[in-house]
């Protein structure tokens, strides 16, 4: 046989050999995705995912729960051992009692959503035999409450030609320039207002909005009475409140 010959032939084997590994591995992979899960199932049943949708968030925090009702499915007693979230906006208080062949194990989760935005998280539960269970939850927190103002309470020096600045933000969702909002004021204090002012981009995959701005400034002619307060109110959202207090220095407020 000449020297070309045996190589031919040994090339034949070594694709011979890639072949056979190849059909290895894909027996190997049907065996762990197909075979396995369809011969041994998994350890319960049940719905693994929830979805709570848009969540209006108060000015704090806002904590949703969802109780997962899972059978167990593994022809004998189990026990869950531990319960592992991979953010820590997601808590669960997991039952530390057997479950029965058939019985129903149920799994409380928590999700705080504290801005607008998609609050995704996976609990990954381990049980004494070995097994293991993901359970997925997620939601698109909303500020119940989307204008805010800062300074919380303004302080305006009498017969100040400046007056006293205050900022406006607003959450919106659309691209659009937001409405003007409506200021109630005292008799004797006039608002002068700037205009709206596109400040940071939302981000529709992480349910994050855009951010507005409005800059306006205080005037006081006359004497301020105690308690005065400013009303602002944008479309049908809920009012909010600002306090105005009279001084006899102008204060420079720290954001602008």
């Amino acid at each position: 046989m000449s020297y070309d010959g045996k190589t031919m032939n040994a090339n034949k084997r070594i694709i011979h050999a890639l072949a056979i590994c190849s059909v290895l591995i894909g027996l190997g992979a049907l065996s762990y995705f197909v075979v396995i899960p369809l011969v041994f199932g998994k350890p319960f049943s049940g719905t693994l995912s929830h979805d709570f949708g848009i969540v209006p968030v108060d000015p704090m925090h806002t904590t949703v729960e969802h109780v997962f009702q899972l059978t167990n499915e593994t022809g004998g007693p189990i026990k869950l051992v531990n319960a592992v979230p991979t953010c820590g906006c997601t808590t669960t208080e997991w039952p530390k009692h057997i479950v029965e062949t058939g019985g129903l194990l149920e799994v409380p989760v928590h999700l705080t959503l504290k801005r607008s935005e998609i609050r995704r998280s996976k609990i990954r539960l381990e049980f004494d035999n070995g097994e293991t269970l993901v359970l997925n939850v997620e939601g698109a927190g909303r500020l119940a409450q989307p204008l805010s103002c800062k300074p919380h309470l303004i302080k305006i020096v009498e017969g100040d030609p400046i007056g006293a600045r205050g900022l406006l933000k607003l959450e919106k969702f659309d691209s659009g320039t937001p409405e003007m909002p409506t200021f109630i004021a005292p008799e004797n204090v006039t608002i002068n207002l700037e205009s709206w002012r596109h400040a940071k981009a939302g981000d529709v995959g992480q349910g994050k909005p855009n951010e507005w701005t409005l800059a306006f400034e205080c005037l006081l002619e006359g004497l301020l009475p105690e308690g005065s307060v400013l009303t602002i109110q944008y479309q049908d959202n809920p009012p909010i409140t600002i306090g105005l207090e009279q001084s006899k220095s102008r204060e420079k407020p720290r954001f602008f």
